[in-house]
Parts: C-alpha cells; structure tokens; sequence
C-alpha cells in the first residue's frame, strides 16, 4: 500500500517539475505577444458634455459601444444618473482595444423626452473624449 502511494506521488512530481514550467512559459509568451501586437486593453475615458442650462433637466445618459463593421454586437454599454451637483461631469472609462468605435449616446431627461446621436472615433491608446451632444450650447 505504501508503494502505490509513493508511486503516485512520484508520477504527480514528475508532471508538475516538467509540466508546469511550460505552463508558464506559455502564459508568459501570449501575454507578451498580445502586449506586442497591441491588443492590451487600453483605459478611455468618454466624457457627455451637455449645456449648463439643458444639464438641470437630464436624467440619465446611456452609452453603447460597438465596432463600425457590426453594430448589432453591443461590446460595451452603461448608464450614467446624472446626480444634483451638475459641476459633477457625466463621465465613464472603458477599456477597449485599439481601434474603431461607433458609440451611441441617448440623453434622457426628466419630462420623458429623449436624444440620440451615433459618433465614431479611432482608440489608438490610454486617453480621453470629450463630446458635446448635437444641440448643446457652445
């Protein structure tokens, strides 16, 4: 009985000291690879840029994220409450890969009524945009 145990725990030994520095060293080569080819997510950040007089009335802001050549696959979305302090900005940060985007922006205020505008723009890294929605004031 004991040599069945200890023949087991040698086989088990055995896989790990060789099977696990590959294990590794394969992770180790794909994060490398998706770092070098330039498919790390990257954080960016879309600010809503409403008027200060239209900003009273918003509700809510919601923002969907699609690629240009399928925009019936949602990658990303969220809906921003727009809070009482309005000097607090309207503001989400995504992660997404380098690329082009079409981002769908729905304003809805309190009265029920609501806007909706599609925006395309390339990610090429870390960073920020900041949109204005069509009939805000300058």
């Amino acid at each position: 009985m004991m040599e069945s145990e200890s023949g087991e725990r040698t086989v088990v030994r055995l896989v790990l000291k060789r099977m696990l520095p590959l294990g590794v060293l394969g992770l180790a080569m794909g994060l490398v690879a998706i770092k070098l080819y330039g498919m790390w997510p990257r954080n960016f950040t879309v600010t809503v840029d409403v008027g200060p007089s239209e900003r009273a009335g918003v509700q809510s802001v919601y923002i969907e994220v699609t690629r240009p050549d399928r925009p019936e696959r949602k990658l990303s979305w969220v809906d921003i409450r727009a809070g009482e302090d309005s000097n607090v900005p309207m503001t989400h940060t995504f992660r997404l890969v380098p690329g082009r985007y079409t981002f769908f922006f729905c304003i809805k205020y309190t009265d029920g009524t609501e806007r909706n505008w599609r925006s395309t723009t390339r990610v090429s890294g870390s960073g920020s945009w900041k949109i204005s929605s069509p009939q805000a004031e300058p």
